[in-house]
């Protein structure tokens, strides 16, 4: 899988709950991203 500076194609906003923002930003901090990179590498391993 190629991790990289994706192509925006979309500008969105989002309203999230305390806890899911903690848990964005600690991802971001860690894998050393943008918040914006860690959904992207998040959403698409999502299951129906």
């Amino acid at each position: 899988m190629h991790y990289g500076m994706a192509t925006m194609t979309h500008r969105t906003t989002f309203a999230l709950d305390d806890a899911t923002v903690t848990r964005i930003r600690r991802l971001a901090a860690q894998w050393q991203v943008s918040q914006a990179e860690v959904i992207r590498r998040v959403v698409p391993h999502d299951r129906p």
